[in-house]
């Protein structure tokens, strides 16, 4: 039952295009959405994909429709073709996949797939807190990887609420030597954008901003 079921989640895979075809990111990428986590992880992926670092993981719990899941695939679309590493992209609410996972556990399901993908490997575990136990599947996960000598980076994401935020707690032990991470909270948490921050991240507003000098506190406080 469980072979392919992931290729779906998973274009890229196959087509290099494959965000041409995603009608609900591509309705988003050239938006202004991308979040100020995103630096944080892009830097983090090309550390380990640059070999300055062996493994991390990391949790980011927010509201839902914030744009978690875009985040993600805008990740996957800038790195995909570094010929560095690789990712795998799972969402464990859906049906099939939350199936295979209560029975088999999250471990079955992505050995099927890592000897195919290059090394490293960047796991997105997408809606995690729809398991009730994701935190026991995710530290199997981790201590299997780490004694196999996988380099990896696992980002764990979920709606914010009191399922994730509590069993996150029992993550925060298994950190690995991601400089990018070293100093990040985990769990992450995601909120949205002030009128302000989602005004700079557009490109001809931020250039004016910086071109008349408007975050100049006498010039704000001239206006």
């Amino acid at each position: 039952m469980d072979n392919g079921v992931l290729e779906p989640f998973n274009p890229w895979w196959k087509d290099s295009k494959w965000y041409l075809y995603d009608f609900d990111y591509s309705r988003v990428r050239e938006s202004p959405y991308v979040h100020r986590w995103y630096p944080i992880l892009d830097k983090a992926v090309k550390q380990l994909f640059d070999g300055k670092g062996n493994y991390d993981v990391l949790i980011l719990a927010g509201p839902r429709r914030l744009g978690k899941t875009s985040l993600m695939k805008k990740l996957i679309e800038n790195n995909q073709n570094k010929k560095r590493g690789d990712f795998i992209y799972l969402v464990l609410d859906d049906f099939e996949i939350k199936k295979i996972v209560k029975e088999k556990g999250l471990k079955h399901l992505i050995m099927k797939y890592i000897n195919k993908l290059k090394q490293p490997v960047v796991i997105i575990i997408d809606e995690a807190s729809a398991i009730e136990d994701w935190d026991f599947h995710v530290k199997n996960v981790f201590d299997h990887f780490t004694r196999m000598g996988i380099k990896f980076l696992l980002i764990i994401t979920g709606s914010l609420g009191i399922r994730l935020i509590k069993r996150a707690s029992n993550i925060l032990g298994r950190r690995g030597d991601i400089p990018q991470l070293s100093s990040i909270s985990n769990p992450g948490i995601i909120l949205p954008y002030k009128f302000s921050e989602y005004a700079e991240s557009i490109r001809s507003i931020n250039k004016y901003i910086r071109t008349y000098g408007l975050l100049q506190r006498d010039i704000r406080y001239k206006i």
